[in-house]
């Protein structure tokens, strides 16, 4: 089975990210450190970011799986229950 991923929606995000990130570190800069800092730096930060989230992006997009199954890994369940375990009449106590 062959699976395509849509590489437009990986760029877009990735890009998307990136410039968020930029604009929020050019904000921090001016804000509230109040200093600005190399250029050179801010690039090099960019660029982690957009291989971070180029890397998380594939892997996300590239799993068969959905993402119910690795929730319920997490919260220890294997389903939902069909009823609220919720009392809704007197206790018989």
């Amino acid at each position: 089975m062959v699976q395509y991923i849509e590489m437009e929606a990986i760029v877009a995000i990735i890009v998307i990210t990136t410039v968020l990130y930029i604009l929020a570190k050019m904000i921090e800069m001016k804000y509230v450190d109040k200093e600005m800092r190399p250029l050179k730096e801010l690039i090099r930060d960019a660029t982690m970011v957009a291989v971070s989230a180029g890397v998380s992006t594939l892997t996300v997009f590239s799993m068969n799986k959905s993402m119910n199954g690795f929730f319920s890994a997490m919260t220890e369940q294997t389903h939902l229950p069909a009823v609220a375990p919720v009392f809704t009449d007197n206790p018989e106590f």
